[in-house]
């Protein structure tokens, strides 16, 4: 397995990588840019995630509209990260359990310590954390993932091109 592709516009990186950039950005100008404003359904902090990711996204010029959803999850789910960590570091990653033992003789009540159980914010962490990994990669957000998904690496002359796969779908 071969090292993967990497889009840049940065003139510093190889001639190969720079090229198969502008040919990403030139196969997808005439799809709509993705919108400025934050959609509606985003609430509070994802909202806000959104207002910071989007110049972000807007200047690869190849996260377009139809990246909309995809960029909505992944506000999301940095947003329910973000939660998670704060819950995390207030109630730390393991939680003392108790029960609650009523004598049947007596009727007193007596509490007892009956271990540990881990923070359920430690789960959300890990499943967002893979979620932000998989949407990143989604968005071309690593490089390389934009490249390999459309095929438009130079060797693979007979991958459909950008515009074959748009009409294919009926976008």
């Amino acid at each position: 397995m071969g090292r993967k592709n990497k889009l840049t516009t940065d003139k510093s990186d190889r001639k190969d990588q720079r090229d198969r950039t502008e040919k990403l950005i030139d196969s997808t100008k005439n799809m709509q840019s993705l919108q400025v404003s934050p959609p509606r359904i985003l609430k509070g902090k994802s909202r806000y995630i959104y207002k910071q990711l989007q110049p972000i996204l807007a200047e690869t010029k190849y996260i377009k509209q139809a990246d909309l959803q995809t960029v909505i999850l992944l506000c999301i789910n940095i947003e329910m990260y973000q939660k998670a960590y704060e819950h995390l570091q207030e109630h730390e990653q393991v939680q003392a359990v108790y029960r609650t033992v009523v004598s049947p003789t007596t009727g007193e009540m007596k509490t007892d310590f009956s271990g540990y159980k881990k923070n359920p914010s430690v789960g959300i962490i890990n499943d967002c954390t893979a979620k932000i990994r998989s949407l990143s990669t989604d968005l071309g957000l690593n490089p390389e993932s934009r490249a390999s998904l459309l095929k438009i690496d130079d060797g693979d002359k007979d991958a459909p091109t950008f515009d074959q796969m748009r009409k294919a779908f009926g976008a």
